[in-house]
């Protein structure tokens, strides 16, 4: 992978632009169990869960922000 944080930062702007235009609130649960589903896939060996749950985390985590904006 050439740029390792591009998936990541546009994961995580995606959720913010998401999190101001429609403005949804995100539980901190949510944000936690997707969390914890990426570290149970780091450690059970399935590299696209883990990618697929850390994506949908840094989503979340922007949406949260941008809701806070």
């Amino acid at each position: 992978m050439r740029y390792p944080a591009a998936l990541p930062a546009g994961a995580l702007g995606t959720g913010i632009a998401a999190g101001i235009f429609l403005p949804f609130p995100v539980s901190p649960f949510v944000l936690a169990i997707f969390w914890l589903a990426a570290l149970t896939a780091i450690l059970v060996g399935r590299e696209r869960l883990t990618t697929l749950c850390l994506v949908v985390g840094f989503l979340a985590c922007g949406a949260q922000l941008g809701h806070r904006a």
